[in-house]
C-alpha cells in the first residue's frame, strides 16, 4: 500500500479536483463513500464546508501548475504526483475550461472583470481609453494566443506533462465512463492503492461533466476552422469571444499581414470568413503588431499584455 502523499497537479478548471476527489471517495476506508452527489448548482465540486474539509484523506492532495497560490494548492516538493495532460491542439478548451469554471464565474460579466483585473494594468491604461468592455477581453486573448508559448501558465504545465516522474491522467478521460474507470484502475495499480472504483458512481460525474456547457461545445472552434479550411459553409454566429479570438488569431498566423477587425460584431458563418480572407486587399496588409515573429524576424513593433 502507498503510504506517501499524492498530489494531483491540473490547470484551472481541468477537473481535477474531481479527480482527487475519485481518488479518495474509491480508498477502501474513505470517509466520502456516503456522499452520492458532490456537485453543487454550479456543476463544481461542494468541497469548501467545513463538514466535508474534515472527511478529505490528507494525503490525497490537489494543486495547480505554479507556485503562486495564496491557498494549499500549489504544488509540494514531498508528493508523488499525477499530473492532468493534455495535447497543444486543445489550449483553447483549456483556457475556456478555466474562464467557465472559476468559482463566481457564473455570467460573462464576471468572467470580464476577473479577466481584467488580473492583466496588466499599466498595458491597460495606455493602450485603451475605456478598458471596461468584452471588445478589450477579446483583444487581450488574441494577444495571448499569439504569444501562447511565452504564456506563464502554459510553460508551467507543459513542463509537468513532460516530467516522465509524473504519472499522466488524461483530460479525455472524464468524458467517458470506460476511460474515466480505465483511468482510475491504472492510478490505483501504479500506486498500489487497491481503489475500489463504483463504476455507477463514474457515470454518474461523467454525465454531469458532458452537461456541462464548455464541453458541450470544446469542438466548436476547431470545426469552425476545419470548414474554412475545406471551403465549407458552417454557422458560427454563436461563438464566444474566447473562440473569435483563437480562430482569428490561427488565421492571421496563416495569412500573411492580414488583420481582422476590431471588436466582437464577428462573422455569422464560414462563408462570411472565406470571403473575408479572399478578398482582403493588399494595401491594407501590413506587420501585425501583436505576431512576436514575422517571416523569422523579431517584430520590433510586437505588443503583450498579460493575462498571466
Amino acid at each position: 500500500m502507498h503510504n506517501s502523499k499524492i498530489q494531483v497537479i491540473y490547470s484551472p478548471g481541468t477537473f481535477g479536483n474531481l479527480l482527487r476527489w475519485l481518488i479518495d471517495c474509491s480508498m477502501p476506508e474513505s470517509k466520502l463513500k456516503h456522499i452520492d452527489n458532490p456537485f453543487n448548482e454550479f456543476n463544481r465540486l461542494d468541497e469548501h464546508s467545513y463538514e466535508i474539509k474534515k472527511l478529505f484523506n490528507p494525503k490525497i492532495l490537489r494543486g495547480h501548475q505554479v507556485r503562486e497560490d495564496s491557498d494549499n494548492s500549489m504544488p509540494m516538493d514531498d508528493a508523488d504526483k499525477i499530473v492532468i495532460s493534455y495535447g497543444q491542439e486543445q489550449n483553447l478548451f483549456v483556457e475556456r475550461l478555466q474562464i467557465y469554471r472559476t468559482p463566481r464565474h457564473e455570467t460573462k460579466e464576471k468572467q470580464y472583470a476577473d479577466i481584467l483585473a488580473r492583466t496588466d494594468q499599466h498595458f491597460l491604461n495606455t493602450n485603451f481609453e475605456n478598458s471596461n468592455s468584452e471588445n478589450v477581453v477579446k483583444e487581450l486573448y488574441k494577444i495571448r494566443f499569439h504569444d501562447y508559448d511565452n504564456s506563464k501558465m502554459n510553460i508551467a504545465m507543459k513542463n509537468w506533462i513532460n516530467d516522465k516522474d509524473c504519472f499522466k491522467f488524461h483530460l479525455n478521460n472524464f468524458f467517458e465512463t470506460q476511460k474515466l474507470s480505465s483511468g482510475l484502475a491504472e492510478i490505483s495499480n501504479h500506486f498500489d492503492l487497491g481503489l475500489e472504483i463504483d463504476e455507477q458512481f463514474l457515470n454518474f460525474c461523467t454525465n454531469k461533466i458532458n452537461d456541462m456547457f464548455v464541453v458541450q461545445t470544446k469542438n466548436r472552434a476547431a470545426n469552425v476552422l476545419m470548414a474554412i479550411k475545406d471551403n465549407a459553409d458552417l454557422s458560427c454566429e454563436d461563438l464566444d469571444i474566447y473562440e473569435q479570438a483563437y480562430i482569428e488569431t490561427v488565421l492571421e498566423q496563416q495569412y500573411d499581414c492580414v488583420l481582422f477587425p476590431y471588436g466582437t460584431n464577428w462573422f455569422k458563418n464560414t462563408k462570411q470568413i472565406i470571403e473575408f480572407l479572399s478578398t482582403y486587399p493588399k494595401y491594407l496588409k501590413h506587420m501585425n503588431p501583436i505576431l512576436p515573429w514575422y517571416n523569422g524576424m523579431k517584430n520590433p513593433f510586437y505588443l503583450k499584455g498579460k493575462i498571466d
